[in-house]
């Protein structure tokens, strides 16, 4: 179950970097189409958190009722 967790908070930190490189490229160039890559983007780094918090929570009362 920590394995699961891990990947969940690499792969949401692995977003938001690609978040902050289409963002930066979009502005300088001036265009829209990337501004809204990086929403969709910060969609699914808020869904994978979500589950991130979700799975830990999970565990911690697993392991508090054993």
């Amino acid at each position: 179950m920590q394995n699961l967790a891990i990947s969940c908070s690499v792969v949401c930190l692995i977003i938001l970097v690609a978040c902050l490189l289409v963002f930066w490229v979009g502005l300088i160039e001036r265009q829209v189409p990337p501004i809204l890559v990086v929403s969709v983007l910060y969609l699914l780094a808020g869904k994978k958190v979500s589950f991130f918090i979700s799975k830990n929570i999970c565990v911690g009362v697993c392991v508090l009722c054993v």
